[in-house]
């Protein structure tokens, strides 16, 4: 059901590093949504032609408003992202989209969390989210210091 909002900003792949893993979520007792196999981090999207975003090389942390997702990002490969990541928000398949955005510990990937079966959907616009302190512990990093997987061979596009 995403796809199509997915490929309309230009991404066909998504490159994550984990849907399921037994976790609790941090400082709590309860079962995390990848623990229910409900959740993806993904790192990076990629898009025919070449067209590549990494969450934490590309994503700029910027302070929005409720009335604009998006915020003050210049054009380019990050406010692409972050138009999908918001536009993504408001469909009622994800519970809550949480990026580096929202903390530390979401500072080079995208947590996207499913609603459990009859769970209410509200949107709390995670990835655009008004942050009003500080995060002294987020540092943007221009360069990785690992490679992106190669596209696999027979993928079309």
């Amino acid at each position: 059901m995403a796809a199509p909002v997915i490929r309309k900003y230009g991404f066909d792949e998504l490159l994550f590093t984990s849907m399921y893993r037994h976790t609790k979520v941090r400082r709590t007792r309860h079962w995390s949504r990848h623990a229910y196999g409900m959740a993806i981090d993904v790192r990076a999207l990629r898009g025919p032609g070449g067209i590549i975003g990494v969450i934490e090389r590309d994503w700029i942390r910027v302070k929005g408003t409720p009335e604009d997702c998006i915020g003050p990002v210049p054009p380019g490969i990050a406010r692409t992202m972050r138009a999908m990541v918001c536009e993504l928000e408001t469909m009622p398949i994800f519970r809550r989209i949480l990026s580096p955005d929202n903390d530390h510990g979401h500072r080079d990937h995208l947590h996207m969390a499913a609603p459990f079966t009859g769970e209410t959907w509200f949107r709390r616009r995670y990835a655009g989210h008004v942050y009003d302190r500080p995060m002294p512990t987020y540092r943007h990093r221009p360069h990785l210091t690992y490679p992106v997987p190669p596209r696999p061979k027979g993928m079309k596009p």
